[in-house]
């Protein structure tokens, strides 16, 4: 589950076909109808999902964050990412070695994901 600033829950499923995950499909809760919606877009967003523990949510803001992706560390090896796109519903494995980390950083820190809880810094 991952909701958002504006107030939508969204639940998001990850389907494997022959043992790989390799589709995401996101469901918006419609409240009205107490009933689950499939979503084409996130309306620029992104979601960031793992296993079990944890869902959240990126507002459009450029930097290299793909607008209306999914990004699961769920059926991928080690140091490695999937990412879906709902817009063309391609998903493609990223390696964490491969992404191009800001300059000032090289050196200084190992990868993570963090993300902004406060609104007005994103």
């Amino acid at each position: 589950m991952v909701a958002t600033d504006d107030g939508e829950l969204y639940k998001v499923v990850l389907l494997h076909h022959g043992g790989s995950y390799d589709e995401a499909k996101v469901l918006k809760m419609d409240f009205s109808e107490s009933r689950w919606r499939p979503v084409e877009d996130l309306g620029g967003r992104a979601f960031f999902v793992a296993p079990m523990y944890f869902g959240a949510s990126c507002a459009p803001g450029g930097g290299r964050v793909r607008p209306d992706c999914v990004y699961s560390l769920v059926g991928v090896a080690k140091n490695t990412f999937r990412v879906f796109s709902l817009k063309d519903g391609t998903s493609e494995v990223r390696r964490l070695e491969e992404e191009q980390p800001a300059p000032e950083t090289v050196g200084k820190s190992r990868p993570c994901w963090v993300l902004p809880t406060h609104p007005t810094l994103y």
